[in-house]
């Protein structure tokens, strides 16, 4: 498909931004761009999920009446950024020099 016109690619972006609720909205208003750390994440879907009521991180299959299990993450000594999207960061309206930080 060919891409959308710059008109109906900008009343989409309209649409996410209102989805995104409070991810693309704080105290500084819509279309200020952001640091990171001030992004608000919430997954909704998430957590109308099922989630294993087990809280000790070892293999198992299946996982009983839940979709997923929480894990503890494995600590990276030096993460590092390996892409990103311009064009998503401002959806959300994330400043896009937080990508050469």
């Amino acid at each position: 498909l060919p891409p959308p016109a710059p008109r109906q690619k900008r009343r989409t972006h309209a649409r996410l931004r209102a989805r995104a609720g409070t991810a693309a909205m704080d105290a500084k208003g819509p279309g200020t761009a952001r640091a990171l750390e001030e992004l608000k994440f919430d997954n909704l879907v998430l957590r109308a999920l099922p989630l294993d009521k087990v809280k000790e991180n070892y293999p198992r299959s299946p996982v009983e009446g839940a979709c997923f299990s929480l894990a503890d993450p494995t600590p990276i000594e030096e993460p590092a950024l390996v892409s990103a999207s311009l064009d998503a960061l401002g959806i959300i309206d994330i400043d896009p020099k937080q990508v050469d930080r």
